[in-house]
């Protein structure tokens, strides 16, 4: 059995914190745990999810040799995404994101009958939300 239990953080640099965390907040419902760094850098959590999302502006000091000047590029990443809880409100989901303003990059559904939609944040980052049907969850380890 794995120690692990999951993807559990991802940090974003943005050009904007507080937009950045409206957006996520509105789209996905995220909620705002802390501010840092007289609030350019804002970790939301996933709502039931025990999820940190980090949003910083690149004004806030790098725990790593990031580049600040690549604001919305991935680099080697190509998307990160994030689950519908019920496969019936996928539908819901997405128009809540759309109205929070992404712009929707490709729908489709994936095999075997997981509705799926990327889009991009106000930075031009690439998200996806997907939901599994009840067959599939079921089968997952």
């Amino acid at each position: 059995m794995s120690v692990f239990t999951g993807v559990r953080h991802i940090h974003l640099r943005v050009s904007d914190a507080e937009l950045a965390a409206a957006f996520y907040g509105q789209a996905l419902g995220m909620r705002r745990m802390v501010d840092k760094f007289d609030g350019k850098m804002i970790i939301l959590g996933t709502p039931g999810g025990g999820d940190m999302f980090t949003v910083s502006e690149e004004t806030v000091p790098v725990e790593f040799e990031a580049d600040r000047e690549r604001v919305g590029k991935i680099g080697g990443l190509d998307h990160f995404g994030f689950e519908v809880a019920d496969l019936g409100r996928f539908d819901a989901a997405l128009e809540q994101v759309l109205a929070a303003g992404a712009v929707l990059v490709n729908r489709e559904t994936i095999p075997p009958g997981i509705p799926s939609a990327f889009l991009r944040d106000p930075d031009g980052y690439v998200f996806q939300i997907y939901a599994f049907p009840p067959e599939v969850k079921q089968a997952m380890p």
